[in-house]
């Protein structure tokens, strides 16, 4: 039997070495990678959530008479009508406090913005209606503004 030189085994530990920090970079910086493009998506959506969450419920509730817009203790807001057992309801969508807010009550029930449950922070929702199109600018938390318009289908 042979005996191997120690330059051979050096040489081998030196490549199985150069490998593993190789290995280790690589892990590392896919590593970094994957944090900043999970927080990007974090961020993205979390911007889009309040927007997409009002647009989704006028659609959701697109039924004739059934959306209208108008004040709720000194802010704008969107009304969505819907009635259960011949009982009419309402969802009212609005900012108050600092908080994208819901509130679903008896139709003139009496409630205020304070009785409503609290959803995303926010900073302001300002709505316009022009015939059956709504115009929504919802501003984030961050200060952040972005606007969507919703079509209502059946007339509001």
């Amino acid at each position: 039997m042979k005996a191997r030189g120690g330059a051979g085994t050096a040489a081998s530990l030196i490549v199985a070495c150069v490998f593993g920090v190789a290995m280790l970079l690589s892990l590392t910086t896919g590593a970094g990678v994957y944090r900043q493009v999970q927080q990007r998506v974090e961020s993205s959506a979390s911007e889009r959530l309040g927007i997409t969450y009002i647009t989704a419920k006028i659609h959701a509730s697109d039924a004739d008479g059934a959306v209208r817009t108008g004040d709720f203790g000194g802010e704008d807001a969107v009304f969505l009508e819907e009635r259960i057992d011949g009982i009419a309801f309402e969802t009212v969508i609005y900012v108050h406090d600092g908080w994208l807010m819901e509130l679903f009550a008896g139709k003139d029930s009496g409630m205020g913005p304070d009785d409503g449950q609290q959803l995303i922070p926010a900073e302001g929702l300002e709505i316009s209606q022009s015939g059956r199109l709504l115009s929504l600018e919802y501003t984030d938390e961050n200060g952040r503004s972005e606007t969507a318009y919703v079509f209502l289908r059946s007339g509001g």
